[in-house]
């Protein structure tokens, strides 16, 4: 504190411990996300204001090697998948709990590194709209709707050919 006000972000909360008299501020960081391992989850994340991200086939296939390198870093299973021009669709199944949050903030960490370095605007600003939404896939229809939803879209307006598709399927699983 500075001043008598608070720099930075969150939320700030006063904690008074009767049994010693003293009392202490704490911040409140963003709470953890409650993703357990061994539960398959529907992951997918925009582009920020809706821009495109990924113009060309080069473009989903960077990505694609990011999502290969993440699923080498970590024993998440992906399932399914699906790239459009703003924003993608995973399913994924991770071994740990808190493997899903490693998993898709090293994904999407990397590939806005990489998306700004190839496009010399490092520093310039959000691809990603804001934090990954997850859901755990709890039905065997919400399991088929999101695979058959990937494959829809890639029929409709995704430029992610098929053959990719294919080639993540037959990557080695831990």
């Amino acid at each position: 504190m500075k001043g008598g006000k608070r720099e930075g972000k969150g939320v700030r909360n006063l904690f008074v411990d009767k049994g010693s008299h003293a009392a202490y501020f704490g911040d409140m960081g963003r709470a953890h996300r409650a993703a357990e391992g061994g539960y398959v989850y529907h992951v997918l994340n925009r582009a920020n204001a809706r821009m495109t991200i990924f113009n060309d086939a080069g473009d989903y296939q960077a990505f694609e090697q990011v999502l290969i390198e993440a699923v080498e870093r970590t024993a998440t299973r992906l399932l399914a998948y699906c790239v459009l021009p703003n924003h993608w669709h995973l399913l994924v199944w991770p071994t740990a709990d808190g493997e899903l949050s490693r998993f898709v903030g090293w994904l999407t960490l990397t590939h806005t590194q990489r998306w700004h370095a190839h496009r010399h605007s490092t520093g310039s600003g959000h691809v990603y709209q804001g934090r990954f939404k997850s859901f755990p896939v709890q039905e065997d229809e919400h399991f088929y709707a999101v695979a058959r939803y990937g494959r829809i879209q890639r029929g409709q307006d995704s430029l992610i050919p098929l053959a990719a598709v294919s080639r993540l399927a037959d990557m080695p699983r831990p």
